[in-house]
């Protein structure tokens, strides 16, 4: 069985129901994507679609979840250097890196 997913400007194509083989189609243009997508459709009658269209929250998701963890380490990075800045001693427990300096 065939599935295939319409999502803005790609076109998703899944050869199997596990999705393990797929095949992704780009266009940019509506007019040919909408043309391709509905002859992938009429061209073989045992395959099943899903045409889907993401929210601004949908696709906005999960770079922004990226953006917040990268902020955190900013901001904890920029911690250590105010505070080793201000004549704190920070070191490495374990003694791993530093033997392996020494090498």
């Amino acid at each position: 069985m065939k599935f295939i997913y319409q999502i803005k400007i790609i076109i998703w194509i899944f050869f199997s129901s596990k999705g393990n083989s797929n095949e992704h189609i780009v266009i940019s243009d509506k007019a040919k994507k909408e043309e391709a997508f509905e002859y992938l459709k009429n061209s073989q009658t045992n395959i099943s679609y899903v045409e889907t269209i993401l929210t601004m929250w949908q696709a906005a998701k999960k770079p922004l979840i990226a953006l917040a963890v990268l902020i955190a380490l900013f901001l904890w990075t920029l911690y250590l250097a105010v505070e080793i800045n201000a004549g704190a001693n920070y070191e490495i427990r374990g003694n791993k890196v530093q033997s392996l300096a020494l090498c």
